[in-house]
């Protein structure tokens, strides 16, 4: 299955020990609070890139959401052409 990659806006907390922590992301004009990390790992995403993988819960679903080269972005099976860059 095809995998999609769709940059987003996220809002961070930056500790004075460097670690970030994901807040809120903004996709589709939408508003997302990431309930908790799940997981955070240096890995090769599905969508292609790699990074640092914050495997996070959106409510009841889970999604791996990577800092990429100061940016972020999420991978989804669903595609939103109106997303793509």
């Amino acid at each position: 299955m095809k995998v999609f990659k769709y940059y987003v806006d996220v809002a961070t907390m930056i500790f004075r020990d460097g670690q970030i922590e994901p807040l809120w992301v903004v996709w589709c004009d939408r508003r997302f609070r990431v309930d908790k990390v799940i997981s955070v790992r240096e890995t090769y995403s599905k969508a292609g890139g790699c990074g640092i993988c914050y495997r996070c819960r959106f409510g009841q679903s889970e999604r791996s959401l990577f800092w990429e080269r100061n940016r972020w972005f999420l991978e989804s099976e669903m595609y939103f052409p109106e997303q793509l860059e």
